[in-house]
């Protein structure tokens, strides 16, 4: 579970915790080679303290998502979801701030057509807490 976990089909929904910028590499480089005929992406992505938000997002290739979703999860190590933001913006990607991880997924869900990605990631955390919500 968390591990490029698929929970929704319609849009897909990607659950995967990378925590690194290897790991967000790892990811990217999947969604590319596995979904490449997707055309539209939207991230929801949260971080935790200690992860640059800048190195994340490039390593995430999150300049090729429609919208990205800056978030925080519920802990105290969480970075500041317009931290997040703030990078995204400073690498030219749309972003949006949505407090809160379950409100964020939502936001998503929303935002996504059905042929769309939705993938959440950043961290272990963010993935637990979307993973309550998205999985009965």
């Amino acid at each position: 579970p968390g591990r490029f976990e698929i929970v929704g089909r319609h849009p897909l929904v990607v659950l995967d915790g990378a925590h690194n910028p290897a790991g967000a590499d790892v990811v990217a480089s999947v969604v590319d080679e596995e979904f490449s005929e997707i055309d539209e992406r939207i991230y929801v992505v949260g971080l935790l303290r200690g992860r640059d938000p800048v190195a994340m997002l490039e390593a995430l290739d999150a300049a090729s998502a429609r919208l990205v979703i800056a978030t925080a999860p519920a802990t105290p190590r969480a970075i500041p979801a317009f931290e997040v933001a703030r990078a995204a913006t400073s690498l030219d990607i749309d972003c949006v701030v949505v407090e809160g991880v379950p409100a964020a997924v939502q936001r998503a869900l929303d935002e996504a057509l059905v042929d769309d990605l939705v993938l959440i990631t950043g961290s272990l955390y963010v993935v637990g807490e979307a993973r309550a919500r998205l999985v009965p």
